[in-house]
């Protein structure tokens, strides 16, 4: 446990010399509410917090026999991370504790002057309630102590000459201090995905599902096209699990928050939207620039199947990398094996005509291997529709899902390639609304039954165990971010390794 002053504030206090009207009255009703928010339970005082913008007020109980400082709150922890540890109270019940972190605090000693304190490795037990503070801890640092019941010194802390003072409040002492909310980011998402539950994840088929779990899964798919998919057998594994418990008059938080919604326009005729008479006939290609890297990559490409609808995305580092991913794309999807040599199936690819996409190496490469390369008028993006709306649909599911897991920001690439995989097992109304885009592409009806809920927790076998020791985990927690192209594999983030 680890503990140290930061810099005092310069400017010290300042106290009103004169009568403001409505700021006394502001004053006054801040102080009712502080009090409103303190309630006696079982012979002690539990202080809640009193939130502000950056910072709340807590009253911290002192505890001599803690051996960690303890939190209630997630939110005033930074740098959170997933433990599996016990806390015994008083009573002999022992209480859970899910995480721990770091905790930014701000007091004033006995000069009144603002100090701030950082204290790591705090744990978080959730139904703990009041918070600790650890004695045991606190004298670790060196340097340290406490002053109780004497009558010449005020009850404080000791921390070299620096004294915080504390309150008695019958058999407790409480040291009131203001805690600071962290604001980065990834500690946020983190702390939000260490809350859900544990769920395994094999190639074993689950049970039947909810509804609504399985609007999770299907990357926060519209109810009606979940039910019409199941209605029409259009996959294997859709297997519901009682009524519908999704309510139609309240809908998805993160589905409205991402703006997933049903946008009219115009129906277009089959024979005008589909140019191919077979899979990877027609490609149809576009770009997406992001504002921050994920994993090395700041650009991705889409690739839409004119004939199935089927859509991949692949990420680059530089637009100058489209030929490579191009190649990529055609290794997973559009090669047929021959007796002797591979051929590439691709007749004809798609573009709005921008510089990487249709000079230099990448024509030479396509003329060399006999593909063709359509361009879209100038200024008339409607002739390359085709591949904007499929930029259109995957961001939206995109967005939803990552808002909906908490990923952080520089995760998008995930987010962009599992909802290019969900919607593979989508049935758009060109095809009648019957056939997914999956069956379409390879001729057979997919099954459905390895989708989990994306960002939810799942133990994940320890291949690097090596069968070192009778006492290594063979299983370790991380997160779901997706589904590997190589079968039956999943992609899950490591927390102890990130």
């Amino acid at each position: 446990m680890n503990a140290s002053s930061g810099h005092d504030q310069v400017d010290n206090p300042v106290y009103l010399t004169y009568f403001n009207a409505p700021f006394a009255l502001l004053m006054v009703f801040m102080l009712i509410m502080v009090f409103m928010y303190a309630q006696h339970a079982n012979g002690r005082w539990v202080a809640k917090a009193f939130r502000s913008t950056h910072s709340i007020l807590v009253a911290w109980a002192v505890d001599s026999g803690c051996t960690k400082h303890v939190v209630n709150d997630r939110s005033t922890l930074s740098d959170f991370e997933t433990i599996d540890a016990s806390l015994v109270i008083g009573d002999g019940k022992a209480l859970a504790v899910t995480g721990r972190g770091t905790l930014r605090v701000q007091a004033y000693d006995t000069n009144k002057k603002q100090h701030t304190i950082i204290f790591k490795h705090v744990w978080y037990c959730p139904d703990l309630d009041v918070p600790l503070f650890s004695m045991r801890c606190w004298r670790k640092l060196g340097n340290t102590g406490a002053i109780f019941g004497d009558v010449n010194n005020r009850d404080c802390l000791r921390h070299g000459t620096t004294q915080y003072p504390i309150a008695n409040r019958g058999d407790e002492y409480v040291w009131n201090i203001s805690v600071q909310i962290p604001d980065d980011a990834l500690a946020c998402a983190r702390v939000a995905v260490a809350d859900r539950p544990p769920a395994a994840v094999s190639a074993i088929k689950l049970k039947p599902a909810a509804h609504s779990t399985w609007h999770l899964r299907l990357g926060h798919m519209a109810t009606a096209a979940v039910l019409h998919t199941a209605q029409h057998q259009c996959v294997h594994g859709l297997v519901f699990l009682g009524n519908n418990d999704i309510d139609p008059n309240v809908p998805c938080d993160s589905c409205v928050a991402a703006g997933l919604k049903r946008t009219t326009r115009n129906r277009i005729k089959m024979s005008e939207s589909l140019r191919s008479t077979a899979p990877m006939e027609l490609i149809h290609i576009d770009g997406l620039t992001f504002a921050i890297f994920s994993f090395g990559c700041l650009y991705v490409y889409v690739f839409t199947c004119d004939f199935s609808r089927l859509r991949h995305c692949i990420g680059v580092a530089r637009k100058s990398d489209f030929l490579m991913a191009l190649q990529r794309f055609i290794q997973i999807y559009a090669r047929k094996s021959g007796h002797t040599v591979n051929t590439i199936a691709i007749n004809c690819i798609q573009t709005d005509g921008a510089g990487e996409l249709a000079d230099g190496a990448t024509r030479r490469w396509c003329e060399a291997n006999q593909i063709a390369i359509q361009l879209s008028a100038p200024g008339v993006p409607q002739e390359n529709g085709i591949a904007e709306k499929s930029n259109e649909i995957l961001k939206k599911m995109a967005r939803t899902i990552q808002k909906a897991a908490a990923f952080p920001a520089n995760f998008w690439l995930f987010s962009m390639n599992l909802a290019a995989h969900i919607l593979m097992f989508s049935t758009p109304k060109i095809f009648g609304g019957k056939v997914t885009c999956y069956e379409r592409m390879f001729g057979f009806k997919p099954d459905i039954s390895h989708l989990r809920v994306p960002g939810c927790l799942v133990w994940y076998y320890n291949y690097q165990i090596k069968k070192l020791s009778f006492q290594d985990d063979r299983a370790r927690k991380g997160v779901l971010l997706g589904y590997c192209h190589r079968p039956r594999s999943y992609l899950i983030y490591s927390w102890d390794t990130n």
